[in-house]
């Protein structure tokens, strides 16, 4: 079915999590992002078909909720169409974060309790926004977006497992009852994580398979009906 105006969709997500990068990623625009986003951008993919998503890239970081808070009459007014929740499984980071907050002395093993901690701020987020997706907001769809697939893939059945059934889940379930609600990996990091080389498992081609798989699924989420 032909839509002719713009879908929106909005991207949220804890500081750090790579919404930006992940943005970047989807609109092939081959441009890296490190810095934080401090304010609302749009961005718009348009296909050949003359189909037209606005993505509204949103700030993560606590401070700039009176930010995200904006959004409000959109959702009343039902002008969002889908919301892409962007994680990472705790990886978060930012310029201003130091080696040692982050990995094990000596090593490049990322620190347990921080992964733990960032996880915990994924699930306060929720709580901000998830009361104003329902039946009367009009959104169709919930997609959880667990970035940086690169540094967790060895941990592949943990963490989808953890999103799609355990303690993220219990937030969100509830969403399910008001629009389609799905779950992807995907990878969009592009540099070192936190500047330091990891060992990576991920194949090239894994990441392909992986970019495509979300690319198609989005299209028919805002398209088909």
């Amino acid at each position: 079915k032909y839509c002719s105006k713009p879908r929106v969709v909005v991207i949220y997500g804890e500081s750090g999590v790579g919404k930006s990068q992940f943005l970047n990623t989807i609109l092939n625009n081959g441009i890296i992002t490190e810095s934080r986003t401090n304010n609302r951008n749009k961005l718009r993919l348009e296909l050949s078909d003359g189909h037209k998503i606005d993505f509204i890239d949103t700030p993560g970081h606590k401070s700039l909720q009176f930010i995200r808070k904006e959004l409000n009459k959109e959702f009343a007014k039902g002008k969002i169409y889908g919301v892409i929740n962007v994680v990472d499984y705790g990886y978060m980071s930012t310029p201003t974060l130091k080696r040692d907050e982050v990995f094990r002395a000596g090593t490049n093993e990322v620190k347990q309790e921080f992964l733990r901690d960032n996880r915990k701020r994924e699930i306060q987020q929720i709580e901000e926004w998830v009361d104003l997706i329902d039946k009367d907001s009009n959104v169709k769809w919930f997609m959880t977006v667990v970035n940086k697939a690169d540094v967790w893939f060895e941990d592949y059945d943990e963490v989808i497992e953890y999103y799609a059934s355990g303690d993220y889940y219990k937030e969100v379930k509830a969403l399910s009852h008001c629009c389609h609600v799905v779950y992807y990996p995907f990878c969009s990091i592009m540099t070192p994580y936190c500047g330091e080389p990891m060992l990576l498992s991920m194949s090239e081609k894994d990441k392909r398979r992986m970019h495509k798989s979300l690319y198609d699924e989005l299209l028919r989420l805002t398209f088909e009906e």
